[in-house]
């Protein structure tokens, strides 16, 4: 069934009853994604769960649920590895269940039948005991969950929910309470609705594993194969599972955070982030393979890694900014990539390079970046070596960003000549991204020769002029 089982894997085909009867707390990890509602899945899930039968002999399936049981026995709990948009659906759907019946005076043994499902159940089995929700989250919806889950609440937002957690939740919480009361369900119907059609009618195959390392490598395969995730959150879960043992990437969470608030301080999001880092390196990747590339790369040294994706998305978000940006550009330029002891530090070449670097910022070609900061990290590298502080090779890169400058505002800005020599550039760009990171002392003949190279595609001097006359303002 599973080509990519192992033999520390065991799995069963289960009820959902079994799913909310486990006496473990369900743990989702942090370096799973936050709760997404959509619309048409959750409506798509309340017909199916409608339409589903305990006694059918094709009950509803609902997919693969996988656990990590390492700490099942000392910490009673067990991490979900993969499956926890769904689990985190089917507890919304409870929790309007319980509001609706309460807020309609229903049976109230009813309202504790659907709390007993919602909470881990007490030693003293009482469902008002003050107990936590049987989903632990230390995302953006932890308190809003947290609340929800309470027997008191009414099905209305408290200030210590959160804003962002509780706006999360609150489209998929309106969707199932306004579907009960649209229908007008009474005590039989919504008792039919969860016992039999969800509890009992709706099935799904669950995957236990015992370690932590092989739990992040099937959450992996699964989504890698299935095409679920974003290669941002295989490549985050992938970073975090690394941190295991490690004491140097003890801090991951904080630099993640950092690069991913970088990506949204720049004009790109954090997908265009990882491909462009990863073109800077190494040229042209195709998206299916963007994320197995990035991960060899990481898997080499994943403390190197992380810092030069840091630093990466910390140039991106200089570029796309204009607030204080000569003073931004220069700490990073001396600070950042260590450039204080060159000629770089010479204040009218820093005001060249600041005034460069903000002009292709304006034009908005970010198609480029990866190229300048491919040619920053190759100066970078060499500079402890440089004589005369770096002179030759300082000012042979800011040449060539004033040819990109203008390269920039006359191909891409005013003519939009890009798209006639697409592959060709791209393909430029590519080429020379890897030369510049495999670069070793040649660092002055491969600006000469990139020079030359993009020279060839300048438009020329007449369909500037035409194009530049056709602007208006």
């Amino acid at each position: 069934m599973f080509p990519w089982y192992s033999g520390c894997m065991e799995h069963n085909k289960r009820k959902i009853r079994d799913l909310l009867n486990k006496p473990e707390l369900m743990v989702i990890p942090n370096y799973q994604r936050d709760f997404v509602w959509n619309d048409i899945e959750g409506r798509e899930f309340f017909e199916d769960i409608t339409s589903a039968e305990s006694d059918n002999k094709k009950p509803l399936f609902l997919g693969t649920f996988i656990f990590n049981e390492e700490n099942k026995v000392y910490k009673k709990e067990i991490e979900i590895v993969d499956g926890q948009q769904r689990i985190t659906t089917i507890l919304i759907f409870i929790i309007a269940c319980r509001v609706y019946v309460k807020s309609k005076n229903l049976n109230m043994h009813l309202a504790e039948n659907l709390q007993s499902l919602i909470v881990i159940k007490s030693l003293l089995g009482n469902i008002m005991d003050k107990r936590p929700c049987r989903l632990k989250t230390e995302g953006k919806i932890s308190n809003a969950l947290e609340y929800m889950s309470s027997f008191e609440w009414t099905g209305n937002y408290e200030a210590n929910m959160g804003k962002q957690g509780w706006n999360k939740l609150k489209k998929a919480y309106d969707f199932f309470y306004d579907e009960l009361e649209k229908n007008n369900y009474d005590d039989s119907g919504i008792t039919r609705l969860v016992e039999q059609q969800l509890l009992d009618g709706v099935e799904y195959i669950e995957i236990t594993v015992n370690d932590s390392i092989e739990a992040i490598n099937t959450f992996e395969r699964v989504n890698a194969r299935g095409q679920h995730l974003a290669v941002y959150d295989l490549m985050k879960a992938y970073l975090f599972a690394r941190r295991i043992g490690n004491p140097v990437l003890e801090n991951i969470e904080e630099d993640w955070e950092e690069i991913k608030n970088n990506a949204e301080h720049s004009d790109s999001k954090l997908k265009k982030i990882l491909y462009s880092f990863y073109f800077s390196k190494k040229g042209y990747v195709s998206q299916s393979k963007l994320y197995r590339k990035l991960r060899d790369i990481a898997e080499k040294n994943t403390k190197s890694f992380v810092d030069e994706l840091k630093s990466f998305s910390k140039f991106y978000s200089i570029l796309s900014s204009n607030e204080d940006f000569a003073q931004e550009i220069e700490s990073y330029l001396l600070n950042d990539m260590k450039l204080s002891n060159t000629k770089m530090s010479d204040s009218e070449r820093m005001k060249r390079v600041s005034k460069s670097l903000f002009s292709i910022g304006l034009f908005k070609a970010i198609s480029v970046y990866p190229l300048i900061y491919a040619s920053l990290v190759s100066l970078s590298r060499s500079a402890k070596y440089l004589k005369n502080e770096g002179k030759k090779e300082v000012d042979g890169w800011i040449e060539l960003l004033e040819f990109f400058e203008h390269f920039c505002f006359i191909n891409i800005r005013i003519t939009h000549s890009t798209s006639q020599h697409g592959g060709k550039l791209e393909k430029l760009y590519g080429s020379y991204c890897s030369k510049f990171t495999d670069s070793s002392g040649n660092y002055i003949p491969l600006i000469r020769s990139l020079i030359d190279d993009f020279s060839e595609i300048y438009v020329q001097k007449n369909e500037f002029i035409n194009k530049f006359n056709d602007l208006s303002y």
